[in-house]
């Protein structure tokens, strides 16, 4: 419940770290180029690399912000009441021991 969503950031974070260390170029065929012959490589400006970070990000962002959601609203929901159950949480699914039952009746 915590160690695989946490690695997950972990590993979601590091990439763009990553990718954000590199920053990308492109050869063009420039003939005012001292080595003529040979493409020369430029970096790509600095808003395209912002826009392909967005396009790292964004598509896997909704993952760790759902599942803090779900997390925050689980744990709301767990002290509040306990009729009201939710399908993604745990809480459901718990089995009452005897002692629990016979402290009921």
């Amino acid at each position: 419940m915590v160690i695989s969503p946490l690695m997950l950031l972990v590993v979601l974070i590091a990439y763009v770290v990553v990718q954000a260390q590199t920053h990308p170029s492109y050869p063009t065929w420039n003939p005012a180029y001292e080595l003529f012959p040979q493409t020369e490589v430029k970096p790509y400006p600095d808003w395209v690399f912002a826009i392909i970070i967005l396009l790292c990000v964004l598509p896997v962002i909704s993952i760790p912000l759902v599942a803090l959601y779900k997390l925050i609203c689980c744990r709301i929901r767990k002290s509040s009441a306990r009729t009201d159950l939710n399908s993604y949480c745990n809480d459901g699914f718990e089995v009452d021991t005897r002692e629990q039952k016979n402290q009921r009746a």
